[in-house]
């Protein structure tokens, strides 16, 4: 048996949007490739509630920097992937029938 993670092909890491990554939804239609090949599709999903420590936002801080935590330094990031928000829903071609987790 043989199996394909795609992690976090999600709208808010595509151009245009929160996190984005430069051409980052050419990978969709090569994922939906690579999934004819596999046994066992698994899709991932970054998820974080709204105010969510690691947002910059929750410590009116900027992004992209830091803060102590009670558990070490924490990276600052924009709010993402906040549920159920457009940015943490998949890409729109991303082939998600496909997936059997």
């Amino acid at each position: 048996m043989n199996a394909l993670i795609v992690s976090d092909v999600q709208n808010d890491f595509c151009p245009n949007d929160q996190l984005a990554v430069v051409d980052g939804d050419e990978t969709v239609d090569p994922i939906n490739l690579m999934m004819e090949d596999f046994y066992t599709v698994v899709l991932t999903q970054d998820w974080h509630l709204s105010g969510h420590s690691s947002f910059a936002s929750s410590h009116s801080l900027e992004t992209s920097s830091a803060k102590k935590m009670f558990y070490g330094e924490q990276f600052l990031w924009p709010d993402k992937c906040v549920q159920v928000s457009s940015g943490a829903m998949f890409h729109s071609r991303l082939n998600i029938l496909r997936a059997d987790f």
